[in-house]
């Protein structure tokens, strides 16, 4: 799938961190899937897993919320992490969800894939 199902912001950012990432479609929505994504090694076993995160029909003026992660994360005490119960079937893999919302509101025009990321980042950093 081709990276024009994002803005030219958004794969500058990928490309920028560089990135392995593909896109692939999931019924009306896109999942970008960021490969060996990493993971504060502190806080998490393993310490890289996919990360695949839906890109809604509308974006970037729709809100991206929540993440993927495949294979399944643990705390390094090997307890799960907090809101991640829920598995969904994605391309062929059981995906852990991590139930984590932005933390502000959206703000179109404003807010990208770059300041999600960016807050996925940030909230791995609590190790919670």
């Amino acid at each position: 799938m081709s990276n024009e199902l994002l803005p030219e912001q958004d794969t500058d950012f990928l490309k920028s961190k560089n990135y392995e990432f593909e896109l692939l479609p999931h019924n009306s929505i896109t999942h970008l899937i960021i490969k060996k994504f990493i993971f504060p090694a502190q806080y998490y076993l393993p310490s890289e897993a996919d990360l695949l995160i839906e890109i809604p029909a509308g974006y970037p003026n729709a809100p991206l919320d929540m993440f993927w992660i495949n294979p399944e994360i643990k705390l390094a005490n090997g307890v799960a992490p907090q809101q991640t119960e829920t598995r969904a079937d994605y391309h062929g893999k059981s995906w852990q969800r991590w139930s984590r919302h932005y933390v502000t509101p959206w703000r179109s025009g404003v807010d990208s894939l770059r300041s999600f990321v960016q807050s996925i980042i940030a909230e791995l950093k609590k190790g919670t």
